[in-house]
């Protein structure tokens, strides 16, 4: 073992003019010497030493294999979604998305980042293709008229009650996430809503939502649609064109936005219950408390472990950390919402490395990180590896 050990540290010696980390350090590169200038197109992947680099390697297969199995299920109506929806094209980046992310990254911070990623891709391209075989616009599948297309900000484990019935929130495939990985692609649907007369909207999100109604390029399944008003008044005029362009019946999830209100609660409520009651009428149903809150408990084990989380971030030796996090706790929390059980073993096994690492005292990122910065914007304007950037600065 400590031949081996030796061996790798006499390549990693050898090869260290390869790393941009000792090209920055000593002023010969770089990160973006990686990269042919102006574009985000690389010349070569990241060398991070043997032992990193290969992890890195192992890890980009397995989300290729992700890959595989969602064209695998679902090979002519991937085709024709190809085909048919602009944004599905833009989900072929996916590798050069991940590869930007974590640059810099090593060793524990390296592999809890592919952790959470793996859990992103594994879950959308699972989703890709159910969306894609049951797709009325594409001939329509098994499971069409058993799929509740809904708003993305509804919380979708209210749906885990109706058993056999699956929700889907709609504009997450053509617009919430796909923004991350392409910045190109919402400057178009958000030109499709102002050509059609429409005024610059104040949340581009919103906007390119409504670009993508406008442009019939909304997956169409399920028997009915469900809408809100959340979160935003931007986000309730959305709905309005969206629920025209769909063309299903609809109810209107207009939940209170002043929670702290003494009618908030209630009427929140008795606006969840008669959602509940439109869809057991518009899909021949009974709803299933037990079932809710079978998957409720899985949502409260994914809070309980994101609030340690957080006590291990004010402290200098979290070694989940930047856009690792966010974006992954953003898709944890708004698309699986506690329906998915793989992302509770995610969130076991990383904070058990967490707690290891603050038990160890580690610093990541060799200790070298001399700030702290807090980033927000909407998603259609999100520069997603803006947080790896700063990082490595």
């Amino acid at each position: 073992m400590k031949a081996t050990e030796k061996l790798i540290a006499a390549i990693d010696k050898k090869l260290e003019r390869f790393n941009p980390l000792w090209q920055a350090e000593h002023g010969v590169g770089g990160f973006r010497s990686r990269y042919y200038d102006k574009t985000g197109v690389a010349k070569y992947r990241e060398w991070r030493g043997v032992k990193d680099t290969f992890y890195d390697y192992t890890q980009w297969l397995n989300n290729l294999l992700s890959m595989v199995q969602m064209v695998a299920s679902a090979p002519v109506p991937c085709l024709k979604g190809f085909w048919e929806y602009r944004w599905m094209g833009s989900y072929l980046g996916t590798f050069m998305f991940i590869d930007r992310l974590f640059e810099g990254y090593r060793g524990t911070e390296l592999r809890i980042a592919h952790m959470n990623m793996h859990a992103i891709v594994q879950s959308l391209t699972k989703r890709i293709a159910f969306a894609l075989k049951n797709d009325k616009r594409l001939g329509g599948g098994p499971d069409s008229d058993k799929i509740v297309p809904m708003d993305e900000v509804i919380p979708g484990l209210i749906m885990k009650g109706f058993k056999g019935l699956t929700g889907f929130p709609l504009q997450t495939l053509p617009e919430f996430i796909i923004c991350d990985v392409d910045q190109h692609i919402e400057p178009y649907y958000i030109d499709v809503a102002e050509s059609f007369g429409l005024p610059a909207d104040v949340c581009s999100r919103c906007a390119a939502e409504t670009g993508v109604a406008l442009d019939d390029a909304f997956p169409i399944f399920g028997k009915a649609f469900l809408t809100t008003n959340m979160p935003c008044n931007a986000s309730e005029a959305t709905s309005m064109f969206q629920r025209r362009r769909v063309a299903l019946p609809d109810y209107a999830v207009t939940l209170a936005m002043q929670h702290t209100e003494p009618e908030a609660l209630p009427y929140s409520r008795a606006v969840l219950e008669e959602m509940i009651a439109f869809v057991e009428k518009e899909y021949g149903v009974k709803y299933d408390w037990n079932e809710l809150f079978k998957y409720a408990a899985l949502l409260n084990e994914q809070n309980t472990i994101e609030l340690e989380k957080w006590d291990f971030f004010k402290t200098p030796y979290s070694p989940l950390s930047g856009i690792a996090e966010s974006l992954y706790k953003l898709y944890e929390w708004q698309s699986v919402n506690g329906q998915d059980p793989y992302f509770n073993k995610v969130d076991r096994k990383v904070i058990e490395i967490m707690r290891k690492a603050y038990e160890d005292k580690y610093i990541p990122f060799g200790g070298k990180t001399r700030h702290r910065a807090f980033l927000w914007g909407p998603s259609a304007v999100y520069y997603t590896d803006f947080p790896t950037w700063v990082q490595n600065c």
